[in-house]
């Protein structure tokens, strides 16, 4: 499954990674596709993976039927609070990685390059 278990604020949350909560993001930032996503986290991924992150946690509420009362803003502070050296943010960032790249389009490889010229 793709999803991770994070405590913030004393409370444990689950975090969906999942082909979703990626189209989640992308239609809710106004991103083509998740590619351009991947793209956006390789390059600012400070910015980037706590959006998801957040995302996939309200997705968590969404799913029980409940209301997220987390704003993004605390969310991240509560992250800052954390870490990035933590072992569930760490987790998380496997499980998305995974995830992230399982859902990407995939291009072509330097060899089917190589016998198309």
């Amino acid at each position: 499954m793709n999803k991770a278990k994070l405590t913030i604020n004393g409370k444990e949350e689950t975090a969906y990674v999942g082909m979703y909560v990626l189209a989640e993001v992308c239609e809710k930032y106004g991103l083509d596709d998740v590619g351009v996503l991947g793209n956006n986290i390789m390059q600012f991924g400070f910015k980037w993976i706590p959006v998801v992150m957040w995302e996939g946690v309200k997705y968590s509420y969404t799913r029980q039927g409940e209301e997220c009362d987390l704003r993004l803003h605390h969310f991240i502070d509560l992250l800052e609070d954390k870490g990035m050296e933590d072992k569930e943010i760490a987790n998380y960032l496997k499980v998305f990685g995974e995830s992230i790249t399982k859902h990407m389009p995939k291009g072509e490889s330097d060899e089917v390059k190589k016998k198309k010229q």
